[in-house]
């Protein structure tokens, strides 16, 4: 039996989802970025494919039966689809912003255990559904065979009364069945297409039907003027009667589709962005469902005049088998086709809407077990079992039935709805999410929020009377008063539990209120980043160090400005914090580290005014508006994906030479690079963890820095046909490197086959040439400058032309929309090296300008080092246009600098005989304890030289210590397999006995330098000295 279960399992895809267990499985995960495929015209689709269909056409048949004529019936079904659009909306954002599906969504509303009660009515309702709309997608295969074979309308009945269905309508229910079972098998996240062919279809189909109708008619048919006489129905002439019949036609039209509103966000977790949901939804989902109310109408009441024998012909089946009757051959076609039409747009409701909804709760209930296509077809098999044909006995216990479900779920969505955007303000902790015990935020009192309980119930109670009263087959005698409360089942039941809810959560707070991960544990956010070049973490990383990071994090951001000074000095508390995270720091650790921060910042300012889009280009480089472009900027990264955001507003055509600024153009680009590339890197910690907030302070500081180096970037590297593209779909994958220990053939230039791009030179060669050209030396350029002049700004403006020439040779293989993701890993690492030589290299060969004159740790290359950790995460959300126009800008920025502080020599060869790889600290010299004689080395620094560096580094107080250890050591990681000769052939002298223990060898100079600080030695500095 145990075997039996095991191999039931449900089996994990990624490293991201874990074992299947009782609380999470691959389908309720949150959903990573590879799998959010839809877009705004994916909703559009899906809108339209689920709203032009059956029971949409039929809507105002049951409000025609309350005694409301034709528009007063539209009149409901506007407002009604109005709320509902506004309720669709409000109660998918924590699908479109965390990604997570109804099942939980209601662990964090209703408790762990709790949200197994919303979770059991939603599988019931999908079956029941599923069932219904079953039935009438088997009407509509009956009238596509009926075309074919019009004896199929006659076909003997062999069933008896007793069955509720006829012989030939159970044909057309089974055949449905039966195609719809293989349609199971596509993932939600593969639904763009065919939403697509099929909403054009069906679009197109009820379209023409309605034209038809109406030409054929000349006009709306007698249903509009007469519709008592067509309805048997007295009208309803005035006064409260028909206030409240339009009322309870408002109510019922949300009831009919308040299942779809409750478990909205199953659906919009698959949204590429979070804005992707919002407009597409408020426009499609009234205008989709008001527009097949009304051709329903219209073409029922033409039909009427058509048919007068038959009736009011509210089901389109009906009507399909009508014009077959009537017509010719030609008619059959036509009805053929449309029967098809209808068959699809049934798949397009009952697949997504039902059976795929049903598979995601029952994913969420069992989710060791069963997964979303288990699911689905276990709501399908019960959805026949139910024989659902038996629900369908008439049109007033149809619309009962609807207005039934809206006394208990309006109650239910106000509670979730009012939890996540009043109690929660969006701010949710995932990992807690799937932790069932009572270290979760959301276990709450054995495993049950009791004011989610609480305020459902106040929002049933009053509704219970009159729903009591309209279900029971026995008269009732219950108050009209109470009748009218039940009219209003869905808003009122909504805005009852919704204000309730917010009340209890106010008065008794429920722990954990605006926490969230300090890291992306799902690879929500960041699924790009987990990847063998992007930057790396070492084991010591716990719960404890992770909220601390977070806290600290979260502190800084609303506390303290970017700035901490009037000259743009910048506020390096997170860069230290997510570094030493990084390398496995303790959460006392993390804030001690955050503590020394704390007493030279300066608080938040606020700014002169609001930015927005206008005035975006107004005040960039504009220092004390930071606050208000911080705002900005939450505001987009709230809206957007960040892959559109960083496009949009660092790297398009307009973010640099087609602003409408006051002082030029915007140069966002050259911005993002300014203060040796702070805002570069601050961008990239928030990248690899995932942290909106980071983000959005780093592109802030981009825009209120000075357009420095503007010159290295170029107009003429915006001149292309069109924007860069920005889809989310991870593009990291194909980035992995392989980490074989056999050589890779040499980095040297090759000859470029027949259909090849010819081969750039390398980094190294372009080096070599901007350390032969006379014109970039110190001399010729004017250095050095008074103290306060800025040289970098110098060698912009000198040479940033030939800068940009120069580095154009190397991006050869960049140009064109489609450069390849092994070309974008090769040039990663190339920059890479260069940035290592250069800090590691040239810091040896100038050790004479340094105090302690063994090495000259330069603070100006060491930002070389530590802003190219963040070259792959930038790789994962750039489109490849974008990432080659960052590779080469920032090659000509780190060549600027380094010309700027003097152009050193680089001797790789003295370099590698004068230093070690295997540095030590003091504490483990030759004056350190014997090793005991059983242990493999008697050297301890030979078993691993880096852990001692990592361990002084972390306790370091000088926050850029741990950033470029950190860099050097990933580094390593990535590259450390590398031997002397790889790069044998390019023009840089010396190249060919670069290996993997550069790094090491820089580090370890660099530890020397800055002091072995936990093994006794006092704080050394950065030297500023240049060349």
């Amino acid at each position: 039996m145990s075997s039996l279960l095991k191999r039931l399992e449900v089996k994990r895809k990624n490293e991201f989802e874990g074992e299947s267990t009782a609380w999470i499985n691959r389908d309720i995960v949150p959903l990573p970025p590879s799998r959010r495929t839809w877009g705004a015209w994916s909703f559009v689709g899906y809108w339209l494919l689920t709203g032009f269909n059956i029971s949409g056409w039929s809507t105002a048949s049951s409000l025609l039966g309350l005694g409301l004529n034709v528009w007063q019936a539209m009149i409901s079904v506007v407002i009604g689809q109005l709320i509902v659009a506004c309720a669709v909306v409000a109660n998918g954002f924590v699908g479109a912003e965390w990604h997570v599906g109804f099942p939980v969504y209601n662990r964090f509303v209703w408790g762990l255990y709790g949200s197994f009660f919303p979770l059991l009515m939603r599988i019931l309702l999908s079956i029941v559904w599923y069932g219904v709309q079953l039935v009438f997608g088997g009407m509509s295969v009956k009238v596509v065979i009926g075309a074919i074979w019009p004896s199929f309308y006659t076909l003997r009945n062999t069933l008896p009364e007793s069955a509720g269905i006829e012989t030939n309508d159970l044909i057309g229910i089974l055949i449905f069945a039966a195609l719809s079972f293989p349609l199971i098998l596509v993932p939600p996240e593969h639904f763009r297409k065919p939403f697509l062919v099929g909403s054009i279809v069906i679009t197109i189909t009820t379209f023409s039907i309605f034209v038809w109708a109406v030409a054929k008619e000349g006009g709306s048919g007698p249903l509009l003027s007469r519709p008592s006489e067509l309805s048997g129905v007295q009208p309803l002439t005035g006064g409260a009667k028909l206030g409240w019949a339009m009322a309870y036609g408002i109510s019922s039209t949300i009831g009919g589709i308040c299942a779809g509103i409750l478990n909205q966000s199953d659906y919009t977790r698959f949204a590429s962005y979070p804005r992707a949901q919002i407009v597409s939804q408020l426009v499609i989902v009234p205008v989709s469902s008001i527009t097949i109310a009304l051709f329903g109408v219209i073409v029922t009441s033409c039909a009427a005049d058509f048919y007068p024998d038959e009736g009011l012909l509210w089901a389109p089946y009906d009507l399909l088998r009508a014009i077959q009757t009537h017509g010719g051959p030609g008619a059959r076609a036509a009805c053929f086709f449309a029967g098809c039409a209808f068959v699809l747009s049934q798949f397009g409701i009952n697949i997504p809407g039902n059976a795929v909804s049903g598979g995601i709760d029952m994913s969420g209930l069992l989710p060791k077990y069963i997964n979303i296509r288990r699911g689905a077809y276990i709501t399908s098999i019960m959805g026949i079992a139910i024989c659902p044909w038996k629900l369908l006995t008439g049109s007033s216990i149809f619309l009962t039935v609807l207005s039934s479900f809206a006394v208990f779920l309006g109650p239910l969505t106000g509670v979730m709805v009012s939890d996540y955007l009043f109690v929660r303000r969006k701010m949710l902790r995932l990992s807690h999410l799937y932790m069932p015990d009572t270290r979760s935020i959301y276990y709450f009192t054995y495993g049950v929020n009791f004011r989610a309980v609480i305020s459902w119930a106040f929002g049933v109670w009053p509704l219970m009377p009159g729903f009591v009263s309209s279900v029971s087959a026995r008269p009732t005698s219950v108050s009209n008063g109470w009748i009218h409360v039940y009219d209003l089942a869905w808003p009122l039941g909504f805005s009852i539990s919704a204000s309730v809810h917010v009340i209890l959560s106010r008065a008794f707070p429920p722990v954990g209120l605006g926490m969230v991960d300090s890291d992306d544990v799902y690879g929500t956010f960041s699924e790009k980043n987990h990847s063998n070049e992007a930057p790396a973490r070492l084991p010591g990383i716990t719960h404890a160090s992770s909220a601390a990071l977070a806290n600290a994090l979260k502190d800084n951001h609303v506390k303290w400005h970017a700035y901490f000074n009037d000259r743009g000095f910048h506020n390096h508390a997170s860069h230290h914090l997510v570094a030493i995270y990084a390398l496995g720091a303790g959460g006392p650790l993390i804030e001690a580290a955050y503590q020394t921060h704390v007493v030279y910042m300066r608080p938040a300012i606020e700014a002169p005014e609001p930015i927005d889009e206008k005035s975006f280009w107004v005040h960039l480089g504009k220092r004390e508006f930071y606050n208000s472009y911080l705002e900005f900027f939450r505001t987009q990264l709230r809206n957007k994906d960040i892959t559109d955001v960083l496009e949009e507003y660092v790297f398009s055509s307009r973010a640099n030479v087609g602003g409408s600024g006051t002082e030029g153009e915007p140069h966002m680009l050259a911005r993002f690079y300014a203060a040796l590339a702070h805002p570069m890197i601050h961008i990239g910690c928030g990248l690899e963890l995932g942290f909106l907030g980071l983000v959005a302070e780093g592109l802030a500081q981009a825009a209120t820095h000075n357009d420095q180096g503007k010159e290295l970037v170029p107009d003429s590297l915006f001149q292309h046909p069109k924007d860069p593209s920005t889809g989310s779909v991870s593009r990291l994958s194909a980035l992995i490197p392989s980490l074989s220990l056999r050589k890779r053939p040499a980095a040297s230039g090759r000859t470029a086959s027949h259909g090849e791009k010819a081969s750039a030179p390398h980094a190294f060669t372009i080096l070599a040439r901007v350390l032969a050209t006379s014109s970039f030396s110190a001399t010729e350029i004017g250095l050095p400058l008074p103290e306060g002049s800025s040289p970098f700004d110098l060698v912009s403006e000198k040479s940033g032309s030939a800068l940009a020439e120069l580095v154009a040779e190397w991006a050869a293989d960049l140009d064109g929309e489609n450069v390849s993701p092994a070309t974008i890993q090769k040039k990663i690492e190339e920059l890479t090296w260069v940035n290592a030589i250069i800090y590691g290299v040239a810091g040896w060969a100038g050790r004479d300008r340094s105090p302690n004159k063994q090495y000259n740790a330069d603070f100006f290359f060491m930002h070389l080092v530590t802003s190219s950790l963040f070259l792959p995460s930038f790789a994962a959300y750039l489109s490849p246009r974008s990432m080659a126009l960052l590779l080469r800008t920032y090659f000509a920025m780190s060549l600027a600098w380094y010309i700027a502080r003097g152009r050193p020599a680089l001797p790789i060869r003295e370099f590698y005989e004068a230093t070690t790889p295997k540095p030590a600290p003091p504490s483990l010299g030759r004056e350190s304890i014997p090793a005991a004689k059983d242990t493999l080395t008697p050297d301890d620094a030979a078993a691993n030289p880096w852990l001692p560096i990592i361990q002084t580094t972390l306790t370091h107080p000088g926050e850029h210590v741990c950033k470029l250890q950190r860099a050097l050591m990933h580094n390593a990681t990535v590259y450390g397999t590398r031997d002397a000769g790889h790069f044998t052939g390019t023009e840089l002298e010396g190249a060919e006995i670069l290996d993997g223990t550069l790094f090491i060898r820089v580090a370890g100079l660099s530890a020397d330098r800055l002091g072995w600080m936990k093994e006794g030695q006092e704080q050394g500095g950065w030297d500023r000295a240049g060349f």
